[in-house]
């Protein structure tokens, strides 16, 4: 205790002269701390300014990579660190909306509304993020075509929006009109081509999607989604070495992405390179395990090399996985006939016969919708067979889309009212 109060005590003494010295010129004291606060708060809002400044630059940049999303990520960051203008939170409005974050598009509105009141262009994106949503009630859409016809300065994110729209609604004639103006008004616009692809492979003309997505992708090499379009067009009509080429091209770009390993590993199963096909199907297994794709194809391989019991075992998992895959149902199918019971064998193709005859049903209805867009009938009649296999969000989309050319659809309403119920039948204990 003494030795703890004797250097008290010394303390006391060292210190006693910088408190006198604070106390006779306490005015300089407090403007020195006046000046360090000020420098902090300074460098503390100079940080804030470069990061915001940051995430500004890359969401300028990631649109012309077609990154919505990552724009999308970049603007919100950007908005949370620095105050910004009425333009910038127009653009956080316009680039949400075409990264289909509708609900964070629909908050800027409102905020941009509220501080600014009415502007032309906040009612321009209000619409635009009306029709994208499929919002193309009588008139709206002949509105922004008035404007397109006009020279308005924004008339290709119009068309980019109507094409979304006429694409959500399934109304491909409308947006093959949409795609071509938009190709005359900026010839090298990589996205129109991709969709104008996607539209030739829903009409089953995959020639013309080949060809429009080669050119997309001369026009930009690193488009992937244009070069993994392609690539799939190319195995779908067989082309196998050149889709192994570009999918190999898009795996040193993303090497983990399960879909480009999913496709090479296809590739190289159809081209005799079954080893390579199975250590890319393990390396998706080993991040995805439950990856209905990838269980589907290596019951595949073990099928194709008799492994009869290990081809089994991946086709179960997949099947439970994924019970409306036509191709799982059919390997499996092709297993249970060559070592299976008649029983199994029967229920097998039971299961096959009625996804195959959904599938061959709804290519005729939407090819139908095709010539009768208006006809609430053929889509709801797809939405049912949608919810029939599982395919929930597009069932419901298909439904969504009868009700709005007849709120009054009966069988629509029918169908969405047993699909809720059914849903809260599987919550319930």
């Amino acid at each position: 205790a003494a030795t703890l109060t004797g250097r008290l005590r010394n303390f006391g003494s060292a210190v006693a002269p910088a408190v006198g010295w604070c106390h006779q010129h306490s005015g300089r004291v407090l403007g020195m701390l006046g000046v360090l606060a000020m420098v902090g708060l300074l460098t503390w809002l100079g940080c804030r300014y470069l990061l915001a400044q940051h995430h500004f630059r890359a969401a300028e940049q990631a649109p012309a990579e077609h990154n919505f999303t990552a724009a999308h990520d970049h603007l919100s960051r950007y908005l949370e660190l620095w105050p910004a203008s009425a333009d910038k939170r127009l653009l956080a409005a316009r680039v949400a909306r075409r990264a289909a974050a509708y609900d964070e598009a629909e908050r800027y509105l409102n905020e941009l509304q509220q501080r600014q009141g009415r502007m032309p262009e906040l009612a321009l994106e209000r619409l635009l993020l009306q029709v994208q949503q499929g919002g193309l009630e009588q008139g709206v859409a002949e509105d922004l075509w008035s404007l397109v016809d006009k020279g308005h300065e924004e008339a290709p994110l119009i068309l980019e929006a109507l094409t979304r729209g006429y694409l959500y609604t399934y109304r491909l004639e409308d947006a093959l009109r949409c795609l071509d103006r938009w190709h005359e008004l900026q010839p090298q616009e990589v996205q129109a081509l991709v969709w104008r692809g996607w539209i030739w492979q829903a009409k089953h003309e995959p020639l013309k999607a080949l060809a429009d997505y080669r050119r997309a992708v001369r026009r930009d090499p690193k488009h992937f989604q244009a070069r993994l379009y392609l690539a799939q067009t190319l195995l779908a009509t067989g082309q196998l070495e050149e889709a192994a080429d570009q999918l190999e091209y898009l795996r040193q770009r993303q090497p983990a992405n399960s879909t480009v390993l999913l496709l090479l590993s296809y590739c190289r199963r159809h081209l005799g390179q079954t080893d390579e096909a199975c250590r890319l199907l393990d390396v998706v297994l080993a991040e995805q395990p439950d990856n209905s794709s990838a269980l589907r194809e290596r019951g595949a391989i073990a099928l194709s090399q008799g492994e009869l019991t290990q081809a089994e075992a991946w086709l179960r998992q997949a099947a439970a996985l994924a019970p409306f895959d036509r191709q799982i149902l059919y390997n499996l199918y092709q297993c249970v006939k060559r070592c299976g019971s008649e029983t199994e064998i029967r229920k097998c193709r039971a299961r096959l016969d009625q996804v195959d005859a959904d599938l061959k049903r709804l290519d005729a209805v939407t090819q139908a919708v095709l010539q009768r867009p208006n006809d609430p009938a053929l889509r709801c009649e797809a939405g049912i067979i949608f919810l029939r296999n599982g395919e929930e969000k597009e069932g419901l989309r298909w439904l969504d889309m009868a009700l709005r050319l007849d709120p009054n659809y009966a069988p629509a309403r029918r169908a969405l009212a047993d699909y809720f119920q059914r849903k809260r039948t599987r919550r319930e204990p």
